[in-house]
């Protein structure tokens, strides 16, 4: 497995990342899909969109070899007592899945100088029916379980 980690400013959906994400609505909610139709179509026209607009978010594919595997992304946001922290995702095509990718991915993602000094949160919805695997993993890599089940912290600065 030789896996490299590539930030990428201005990721363009494709085709095939659609098709992922529209697979994976359980896992990234069902709001994923009311797009989807228009990304399509400025895919089919040759005029893709970027897929990461929000404002201090950060994209990471994933490769394996030189084939485009997935990616990590991070969006910037505050919590309720108004400190920041990076929301993560990881999305893993489904060829690849259950071959410990996302455990190797997110394994060199932590150990390697990506993350600055805030904390990352992950969220995992109950629906998601990886829900178990995904937060083996997360723990796996250092993340640690907070009271609400569904959410896990990994803080550079405490491990």
């Amino acid at each position: 497995m030789n896996l490299k980690i590539i930030e990428n400013e201005k990721p363009l959906w494709t085709l095939k990342y659609l098709e992922e994400v529209c697979k994976h609505t359980k896992s990234f909610g069902n709001d994923i899909l009311l797009g989807a139709n228009e990304i399509k179509n400025n895919i089919n026209k040759g005029s893709p969109d970027i897929r990461i607009d929000i404002l201090d978010s950060r994209c990471f594919e994933i490769y394996e070899d030189d084939n485009f595997i997935g990616d990590i992304v991070l969006v910037k946001d505050r919590n309720n007592s108004g400190e920041f922290f990076y929301d993560i995702s990881i999305l893993i095509f489904s060829e690849y899945q259950f071959n410990g990718y996302g455990y190797k991915a997110l394994s060199l993602f932590v150990e390697d100088e990506y993350l600055d000094e805030l904390p990352i949160e992950a969220f995992i919805r109950k629906e998601n029916p990886f829900f178990n695997v995904i937060k083996n993993i997360l723990l796996k890599v250092g993340f640690l379980e907070t009271e609400d089940k569904q959410v896990l912290v990994y803080n550079k600065l405490t491990i």
